[in-house]
């Protein structure tokens, strides 16, 4: 009998154990559940894995509340620390979570070993949340709780639920799990091993692409109430007479500019192609050097020479007053000039295409 079979029965067994890991992984970034938020002063935006990597930031508002009071003094720093390190133990703990969540795709031995360290790290959990009420008792035993503002968090009984399902989950799991060979070895399906090196990836893309996408509700909010109007800008744009008038230039640029970027998009491609298409090698490659040098350079860099050519007092304007097209310097400001902007803006997004076009026409011919 293969591993595998005597593994079936327990299955939903570890399925279960997976989906309540998974859950107390996405806890750690949700700003409801922080379970160190033992002060109304701290704000509600942050989350545990804020305070595991951010102790300043979360602790900022109520040790200014503390720092005034003699009888408080050296206490708002060793709260500021009791919360860090109760946020750090927890985080490490999920960290320890998530790789036994990884374990139980493996083998049984595999199995068996993930349902230790899921144990393991939800003692270790249910020490840093410990260390966190610790705090809140802390606060609420002070002369004057009023200034700190003590709360017990939500999220405090909700990790520790989730912690002590998974301690009972991975025991009765290891004991439901038929014990391995002692020639049995710690292997995993080559399917499960390419999602999770892909696994880190994502995480990240869903951190820093598309959690902050939960930002966007403070653009249906007022400054004032974020909830009392939530259509407070949108209707901003059409109430305010200063605002409503900048509507129609602001569309007119834009379609402007998108129109002649599209009409004018095959230029670059062309350029390229006439390059691929020159038989003399070193017009050819001077001219490509020329154009593709500037993919190395900074843009400040650029930005800094186009300043100093088309600067009131540039080389450009300096041209135009020797052979008399201007009187004297400094000649006009082309630059911060608003005369044929859409020509300009396009310029510049042409050359940025032309140098991109010629930089992938250099890869894809031999010379």
């Amino acid at each position: 009998m293969t591993d595998s079979q005597k593994a079936r029965p327990s299955a939903a067994l570890v399925l279960i154990l997976r989906v309540i890991i998974v859950g107390v992984c996405l806890a750690a970034f949700l700003p409801i559940l922080n379970p160190a938020r033992v002060s109304e002063l701290i704000s509600d935006n942050y989350s545990l894995f804020t305070s595991a990597i951010s102790p300043s930031t979360t602790g900022a508002h109520f040790e200014r509340a503390l720092l005034p009071r003699n009888a408080h003094w050296g206490l708002e720093q060793s709260m500021v620390s009791t919360i860090y390190v109760g946020s750090l133990i927890a985080g490490f703990a999920i960290i320890g979570l998530g790789a036994a969540a990884c374990f139980s795709l493996g083998s049984l031995k595999m199995r068996r070993f993930g349902a230790i360290i899921a144990a393991a790290s939800s003692v270790v959990g249910i020490a840093g949340i410990t260390v966190l009420r610790s705090v809140y008792g802390m606060l609420s035993s002070i002369a004057e709780p009023h200034r700190v503002s003590p709360v017990m968090p939500t999220g405090i009984n909700v990790f520790y639920i989730m912690f002590a399902l998974v301690i009972i989950l991975s025991a009765v799991s290891w004991f439901a799990l038929p014990k391995p060979e002692k020639s049995a070895k710690m292997t995993m399906e080559a399917k499960y091993r390419l999602f999770l090196m892909m696994l880190p990836f994502l995480i990240l893309v869903a951190l820093f692409s598309y959690l902050p996408l939960f930002g966007w509700r403070y653009a249906f909010q007022s400054p004032a109430e974020l909830e009392a109007d939530p259509l407070f800008w949108f209707r901003f744009l059409f109430t305010n007479s200063g605002v409503r008038m900048d509507i129609p230039r602001v569309l007119r640029n834009t379609f402007a500019m998108s129109g002649i970027g599209i009409a004018t998009s095959w230029l670059p491609m062309v350029f390229a192609i006439f390059l691929a298409e020159m038989k003399a090698n070193r017009p050819r490659r001077t001219v490509q050097t020329l154009t593709t040098i500037p993919n190395f350079i900074s843009w400040i860099l650029v930005y800094s020479v186009a300043f100093a050519i088309f600067s009131t007092e540039g080389f450009f304007n300096w041209m135009l007053a020797n052979l008399g097209i201007i009187n004297s310097l400094p000649g006009p400001a082309h630059l911060m000039s608003d005369s044929n902007i859409w020509l300009k803006m396009w310029l510049g997004n042409v050359e940025r295409a032309w140098m991109e076009c010629d930089y992938l026409h250099r890869g894809h011919f031999k010379y």
